[in-house]
């Protein structure tokens, strides 16, 4: 490799190395911060990249006192038209939130 200094004053290398820490022409940072990785594996490896709903279900009956657990969220509602909340005949479709961490899906836990 080179390193080319121009009039203007810029200095252009592929790598530039200070320290224990490697700057990459791409942009990337290589050091022991990042456990002695690169600096976008450490962010794929712990930040989330996505959100989605999962695959949708349908409770069964209901009654007044319903609760969904593991992160999941009501999407829409089935009734016989009375609304009473009693009887079995009402139901809730619901589907759970996830989100994406280094290609792996997870749904989200209640809390």
């Amino acid at each position: 490799g080179s390193i080319v200094f121009t009039v203007n004053g810029d200095i252009t290398a592929n790598t530039l190395r200070a320290g224990g820490a490697i700057y990459q022409n791409n942009g990337d940072i290589f050091g022991s911060l990042w456990g002695n990785g690169w600096l976008s594996t450490w962010i794929n490896n712990n930040f989330v990249s996505a959100v989605r709903l999962g695959p949708q279900a349908l409770s069964g009956g209901l009654w007044r006192d319903y609760h969904l657990g593991g992160g999941n969220v009501v999407t829409g509602f089935h009734t016989d038209g009375s609304w009473e909340m009693e009887g079995g005949d009402d139901k809730v479709y619901y589907r759970p939130v996830q989100y994406l961490i280094n290609g792996t899906w997870i749904t989200a836990a209640s809390v």
